[in-house]
C-alpha cells in the first residue's frame, strides 16, 4: 500500500482505494478478509479488511483512480476495502 494510503487509513479513518494499492500478494475472493501492508522500504501489517475484489481483479487494477477502474470494471465499488470493514492493527 502506497504511504499516502496508510496515512488516510489511519489519520482520517477512509477507506482503501484501488489507487492505494502498489502490489497484491496471494489469492483470494472478493468477500475474503485480507491483512492490508505498508510498502515503504519494509513490509508491516498494518489492519485487515474485506476485499470488495478478487487477487486478480485488484491486480488489474492497482495504482488507478477511480474512472480508470470503471472503465475496466463498469460495475466496480469505489473502495478496494472499505472503512466500515477494516480494523488497524
Amino acid at each position: 500500500m502506497h504511504s499516502g494510503a496508510e496515512h488516510a487509513l489511519r489519520e482520517r479513518g477512509t477507506s482503501l482505494l484501488p489507487v492505494g494499492v502498489v502490489d497484491v500478494h496471494g489469492d483470494f475472493q472478493a468477500g475474503d478478509a485480507v491483512e492490508v501492508s505498508a510498502a515503504d522500504g519494509e513490509v508491516r501489517a498494518i489492519g485487515k479488511g474485506i476485499v470488495n475484489y478478487s487477487a486478480e481483479e485488484l491486480r488489474r487494477i492497482k495504482g488507478l483512480k477511480t474512472a480508470e477502474v470503471r472503465e475496466l470494471l463498469p460495475r466496480a465499488s469505489e473502495e478496494a476495502v472499505h472503512r466500515d470493514y477494516f480494523v488497524l492493527e
